[in-house]
């Protein structure tokens, strides 16, 4: 959902729920995400809150580390808040901070590990828009600190970075690279740092109906633990209008 308010302010908000399952996990999502952007200033305040549920299923058959999964289970919260800076006529930086926590279902997990975790981020980014072309950078240095005494603190670095151009009237191009943080609970690991790029398109039909088709490939690193992983994915997405102001989305991956 999203509107633009009669004092010029924005309000966005949205809802997610899905089940995915994949070789080592399987797991219930549902998520909500609210922002609210002030009337344009030379710094326009912005504020944005996410939260997110994930309910595992053990997976059967034989014993691995990552079998037994209902200790998983867990709440995840982001909130950051910060300012939109013209800078020229097509060019805006943004800054501020946040927070985001991990709580855990269970204290412990299944190896008598305490999961939950608290960061907090300072962001920074530069943002680019003219009829045809769009570009976005964001850095983020992000400092982790975990309940379990056996994990130290964590600094990483993120970045990410997305261009768009705009074809013709009907179709997109578009490209991202991201280097950041992805949670696992994998035995001893603290994280996973990730380095992912992407590439695909948008189309727009006459009725108002965007289909975009995108490849990914991601690189893991399991910070604390002995495991890489390479992964390469391919997703079909629709987004149809039911009304002014919602929208239908479907996704096949």
């Amino acid at each position: 959902y999203g509107k633009v308010l009669k004092s010029a302010a924005q309000i966005s908000a949205s809802l997610k729920s899905e089940r995915r399952i994949d070789v080592d996990e399987s797991v219930d999502e549902t998520a909500m995400s609210a922002g609210y952007e002030w009337p344009k200033a030379v710094f326009t305040p912005f504020v944005q809150a996410m939260g997110a549920y994930l309910d595992y299923d053990s997976i059967a058959g034989d014993f691995l580390e990552f079998g037994n999964q209902d200790d998983r289970d867990r709440l995840s919260g982001t909130a950051q808040a910060g300012f939109k800076y013209e800078l020229a006529d097509k060019l805006a930086l943004r800054f501020g901070a946040g927070a985001d926590i991990k709580r855990y279902a269970e204290s412990h997990d299944d190896f008598g590990l305490m999961r939950d975790s608290t960061s907090v981020f300072p962001f920074i980014g530069l943002s680019y828009a003219d009829e045809d072309d769009t570009a976005d950078l964001v850095y983020a240095p992000v400092y982790r600190v975990y309940r379990e005494r056996e994990f130290s603190p964590l600094l990483a670095h993120t970045v990410a970075a997305r261009a768009q151009h705009k074809l013709n009237s009907a179709l997109n191009l578009f490209g991202t690279a991201r280097v950041g943080l992805e949670e696992t609970d994998f035995f001893t690991a603290k994280t996973i740092q990730e380095y992912a790029l992407s590439v695909g398109g948008v189309v727009t039909t006459a009725g108002g109906t965007v289909a975009g088709a995108e490849i990914t490939y991601t690189f893991r690193d399991f910070l604390g633990f002995d495991r890489i992983d390479h992964k390469l994915e391919a997703a079909l997405k629709t987004k149809t209008p039911m009304g002014e102001r919602f929208f239908l989305t479907t996704e096949a991956k």
